[in-house]
């Protein structure tokens, strides 16, 4: 008796779950399944099957108490992290549309401005071969670089009496000495409107350097030093000393910190560090 009870059990339940199985032979011989007690035995089963719950499943919060808040948890922050990673995603691609964009308007401008100076070319032209009929026309009849945009650079002037710092960038290895002393100085062809390098210390103190090591440019100050008073010592002329000097730079390999540390060597400079209370005289 207890084996038919789960033979029909098992029946109904594959009824439920698997119902291409009702045309199995085994359900059309057997008059048991043709009976309607059969079939609302199989109704109760689909009942019992999709809200009844399985015994086979454990519950986690009793077999692992805290277990199963810990994982909620956990599943909660994954789910905010998702979401913070697709914010940042989207904001990443809504700068680099932004920056596409700007670069696009930046390149349509200038594509703009070269037209109208090509355009003001060609009405001189036409201007020209109007009023002078029979004289040819050369290149050197227009200034091309009034049509150009201005671009700074380190000779722009500037208003020194403004907080703004002059920008500059200094040579980071010089093929000579003397090269080193004119940027310092702002002569020959390192000459501009500031005084050099020396001339924006004295106006902006730091503020015109933040860009650059602090490290080669103080070494930089006092290999200057250590040049005048190389000269000082010898009772010579600046050049003089720089041509007598120019071998020591070359053997350091055009190092600024090793002709730094000759120096150091040589007795000119400290070897302990001076920073601070060795000042270039203007």
């Amino acid at each position: 008796m207890d084996l038919n009870e789960v033979f029909l059990q098992d029946a109904a339940a594959l009824f439920v779950l698997d119902a291409d199985r009702h045309t199995h032979p085994l359900f059309a011989q057997l008059p048991v399944f043709q009976k309607a007690e059969f079939k609302q035995y199989t109704e109760d089963m689909r009942s019992a099957i999709q809200h009844e719950s399985n015994p086979m499943d454990a519950d986690l919060e009793k077999v692992l108490p805290g277990v199963h808040r810990w994982h909620q948890a956990n599943n909660q922050e994954m789910q905010t992290l998702s979401t913070t990673v697709t914010d940042f995603i989207q904001e990443v691609r809504t700068a680099v549309k932004a920056i596409h964009e700007d670069s696009s308007q930046r390149n349509r401008e200038a594509g703009r401005q070269l037209a109208s100076s090509f355009l003001q070319v060609a009405k001189s032209l036409v201007s020209n071969e109007r009023e002078h009929p029979n004289d040819p026309v050369t290149l050197d009849d227009f200034e091309f670089e009034s049509f150009l945009p201005r671009t700074p650079t380190n000779d722009s002037p500037t208003d020194f009496s403004s907080n703004k710092p002059a920008t500059y960038n200094m040579v980071h290895q010089h093929k000579t000495l003397a090269d080193m002393w004119d940027e310092w100085h702002g002569i020959g062809k390192f000459h501009d409107s500031y005084g050099g390098i020396q001339g924006r210390e004295n106006v902006h103190k730091s503020k015109w350097r933040k860009h650059i090591n602090s490290a080669f440019f103080c070494r930089t100050k006092q290999c200057i030093f250590a040049i005048k008073v190389y000269a000082d010592e010898k009772e010579i002329e600046i050049k003089a000393a720089l041509e007598l000097l120019q071998k020591e730079y070359t053997n350091c390999g055009c190092s600024v910190a090793n002709m730094y540390r000759r120096f150091q060597t040589m007795g000119i400079l400290e070897k302990k560090n001076s920073r601070g209370r060795t000042k270039l005289n203007n």
